[in-house]
């Protein structure tokens, strides 16, 4: 007992200096290499992850992007989305909703492993900026062709790339991915007029929405906000911002308790010195 009380005394009597420096550690070591401590797959990032597993290798993929400005809510999701399809080889059409819209994509592209190896025209094209409007996507769902004549990035006929041959309407894909702020028009001319199976992806405040919705069989999944975003670099064993944000704040809520219970022993240990003491 009297080793114990040696051990927390010394503990208790470290300069604070000392303790910032630990706790800079610890926060900074998963920053440079992620852990991935504690994370948990929740249910709407788990079936999302299962519904992009079923579908076929190969197949035919839209990615509707409304999000002007990128945070970590939807940058991150839309990422690990991209890399999960790759890998399965998937091709993908991308359909900005505003012109910054594009070159959000092309952020997250470059941010993407497996989109390395991938070929303009071939496993992926951007088509045309589509106004996020009811009636504009139920036009597009239709047509595509005709509603994207020229692609988003190069302005050429969709018709001269080797993607887009027999793309004609929803009917010719197998998987729909929607980034919107509200999602209320793909809900209803795509995923379901179309039936199209289909993954959402937003932040942390449409996560009761989104779990209404799977519940409701009308979409199949979602990837919503940093916890989801670290679920499934858990899921595709990549590692990366989300796991390591993760990683810091379980390393500093561990530190946190352990001062406290360090502590609180200390106080206790006092308190007993005390009523010896007294007790003489």
């Amino acid at each position: 007992m009297n080793k114990l009380a040696e051990i927390i005394k010394k503990m208790v009597g470290i300069k604070d200096q000392y303790l910032y420096i630990i706790l800079w550690i610890v926060v900074a070591i998963p920053l440079i290499h992620p852990l991935g401590l504690g994370i948990s797959v929740g249910s709407l990032e788990r079936k999302a992850y299962d519904t992009i597993q079923a579908t076929p290798d190969g197949s035919y993929v839209v990615m509707m992007e409304s999000f002007d400005t990128f945070t970590i809510d939807s940058e991150g999701p839309t990422r690990v989305l991209i890399e999960h399809l790759f890998r399965k080889n998937m091709k993908i059409l991308f359909v900005p909703h505003s012109p910054p819209s594009i070159s959000n994509v092309l952020t997250v592209l470059a941010q993407a492993p497996s989109a390395k190896n991938k070929v303009y025209g071939v496993d992926y094209i951007m088509l045309q900026v589509l106004v996020d409007d009811e009636v504009n996507i139920a036009r597009w769902a239709a047509n595509i062709p005709g509603t994207s004549p020229v692609d988003g990035l190069y302005g050429k006929p969709v018709t001269d790339y080797p993607i887009m041959a027999g793309v004609n309407s929803v009917d010719d894909l197998a998987l729909g991915v929607a980034k919107q702020a509200e999602g209320q028009a793909y809900i209803r001319q795509v995923a379901g007029a179309y039936g199209l199976p289909t993954v959402m992806v937003h932040g942390t405040d449409y996560l009761s929405k989104h779990s209404s919705l799977v519940q409701a069989g009308i979409i199949q999944g979602a990837v919503d906000g940093i916890t989801a975003y670290a679920a499934y670099e858990k899921l595709l064993n990549i590692p990366g911002p989300a796991s390591a944000q993760m990683d810091s704040m379980s390393l500093a809520v561990v530190m946190a308790v352990i001062l406290l219970i360090i502590g609180n022993l200390n106080m206790l240990l006092q308190r007993g010195k005390q009523q010896v003491s007294g007790g003489t």
